[in-house]
């Protein structure tokens, strides 16, 4: 039950304090306000963002100099600071890598409504938005904030930077703590977990599972999954989960870019008896290779990552190429890698039509109707 607390303060200036705290009410309101607010589309996602973003940045910056001078306060500088544990960079590396593992492999769900240059055939001029944000701006953000988990360690001995500044301070302080706490799990929450989940349950079950109503079913499942317990064992359930997720990841790069050269072809992907039916819906090759992949990087879990993806690449592409195509033809591979299986690289774009079937057309030729996104 929840406790609602009215309390008088003795001190000079006396207060009251009030405290509601039935976590289960809180977990559902808060649940409720996150789907309600990705359900309004990728532009209200977008608006949290640009909200949350610049809030969050300044609290860290504030929470870095409080820790400093806690540090300072317990006799220790943090720029000179020798710990007692060896740490391997290329460990530290993968296991980020596993952290993020299983929005990389859904990323497409959002980079997809990225606008590109037409006929950019370039790889990396057509994809310098995704570049910057990839490899500059999750790297640096990400380095920020393992920097103050780190500040905060050797202020106090606890690498969680809420938990350290909760116990040395009231009044603004936890005021600001609790703005970081919520901006930070509401924005990430809807772009890296809500929407790549319901857009797969949209994609799985269209057209009879709508967006709102994947998301509700993103929202159950997650609940169901009883995320307040894996905060119990966080690191490794990530280091477990990554390993399994690399090998995804390994497949996907080999299917897309060493097989198919980036060729793709759109239509038979919506065909039930298409060349991607393979052996009644199931594609031997991608699950050898995910098993494979994933017991690889399970025995090595420290660079589980990177032996998980290379694995399952190498086995994949093996399978691919000495047994699965042999009897399944992919018309793109067949054509000799063929021009017309391309999209933004030659400035067109893959369109389904009111006619009923795919079209490859330029963006000002797109008629209005073919413009409906399944996020809104």
């Amino acid at each position: 039950m929840g406790q609602i607390i009215l309390s008088a303060s003795v001190c000079p200036g006396n207060y009251n304090h009030f405290r509601f705290d039935n976590w289960i009410v809180w977990y559902v309101l808060f649940a409720v306000v996150q789907i309600v607010n990705t359900a309004l589309g990728i532009r209200a996602v977008e608006l949290l963002a640009s909200i949350a973003a610049p809030c969050i940045v300044a609290i860290s910056v504030w929470m870095y100099f409080t820790l400093n001078v806690l540090a300072e306060t317990n006799g220790v500088n943090i720029w000179t600071f020798v710990g007692d544990q060896q740490v391997v960079p290329l460990a530290l590396f993968f296991a980020n890598m596993a952290f993020w593992s299983a929005l990389a492999v859904d990323i497409p769900n959002l980079t997809r409504f990225l606008r590109t240059p037409g006929g950019q055939r370039s790889f990396f001029a057509r994809n310098r938005n995704v570049f910057v944000a990839q490899f500059l701006a999750l790297p640096a953000t990400q380095a920020w904030v393992a920097l103050i988990g780190g500040v905060s360690f050797i202020a106090a001995g606890d690498w969680n930077p809420v938990t350290v500044i909760q116990g040395q301070g009231g009044g603004f302080t936890m005021v600001a703590l609790l703005a970081m706490v919520i901006l930070a799990q509401w924005s990430t929450n809807n772009a890296a977990n809500l929407i790549p989940a319901a857009l797969t349950f949209v994609n799985a079950g269209a057209p009879r599972i709508s967006y709102p109503v994947a998301l509700v079913i993103a929202g159950i499942i997650g609940t169901a999954s009883m995320p307040w317990l894996i905060l119990n064992n966080l690191f490794t359930f990530l280091s477990y989960y990554g390993a399994v997720l690399s090998a995804v990841g390994g497949i996907m790069v080999a299917d897309y870019y060493i097989l198919r050269h980036r060729r793709l072809n759109v239509p038979a992907l919506y065909d039930p008896a298409g060349q991607f039916r393979f052996f009644n819906g199931f594609n031997p090759a991608g699950i050898i290779a995910w098993l494979a992949g994933g017991a690889m990087a399970l025995i090595f879990l420290e660079y589980a990552y990177a032996v998980g993806f290379i694995t399952a690449l190498v086995v994949y592409v093996i399978l691919m190429k000495t047994w699965i195509l042999r009897h399944y033809p992919q018309e793109e591979l067949d054509s000799n890698f063929d021009d017309r299986f391309l999209a933004t690289s030659v400035g067109l774009n893959w369109v389904y039509t009111e006619q009923k079937r795919f079209e490859r057309l330029t963006a000002d030729d797109i008629p209005a109707s073919a413009l409906k996104r399944e996020d809104r």
